[in-house]
């Protein structure tokens, strides 16, 4: 018996390639993304960064995802 719940000829998540709808899905989100007005947001996913908005006085936010 294993100890373990992932097959062991499982891929790791840097071989695998987004599917048409993953690329979809992130298509819209930044396209959505792009209408932030208040605070910035990075999102760095692999090699790739992206930012939106921009921190102000009256909204000195700043958030960091990584993918």
């Amino acid at each position: 018996m294993t100890q373990s719940i992932v097959p062991s000829e499982a891929s790791s998540l840097e071989e695998t390639r987004p599917s048409p709808f993953d690329a979809l899905a992130k298509k819209v989100l930044y396209s959505l993304l792009r209408g932030l007005r208040r605070g910035q947001l990075t999102i760095v996913d692999g090699s790739e960064q992206r930012t939106f908005g921009h921190p102000s006085d009256d909204f000195p936010l700043e958030a960091n995802i990584k993918v």
